[in-house]
């Protein structure tokens, strides 16, 4: 978590989304290219580098705070489970990482 996330009181589990940032090159394979600009919970869907020579990354981009205690949370958001690219609702109680 970022200093900006503790600032911020959860009393429940904080779920941090992560986008896929594809380096777009000459080389740039069609499996990369397609994961372009996707947000996955931390920890979940695939992760760089996926080949050799891979030069993508994930970044932290947004938070949310779920209201329940860990050990009740579901397995994923709610929004899809673990790996969606579904984006959370703008509004939703989190915020943007970089904050």
């Amino acid at each position: 978590m970022t200093a900006s996330e503790v600032a911020r009181p959860c009393d429940g589990t904080v779920l941090i989304w992560e986008e896929w940032i594809t380096h777009h090159g000459p080389t740039t394979c069609p499996e990369c290219a397609a994961l372009d600009g996707q947000w996955f919970l931390k920890g979940h869907g695939p992760h760089p580098p996926r080949h050799r020579n891979c030069r993508c990354k994930r970044v932290a981009v947004y938070w949310e705070c779920i209201a329940r205690p860990a050990d009740q949370a579901p397995a994923g958001s709610g929004r899809g489970g673990p790996g969606s690219p579904t984006r959370p609702p703008s509004g939703g109680g989190g915020g943007s990482v970089n904050q």
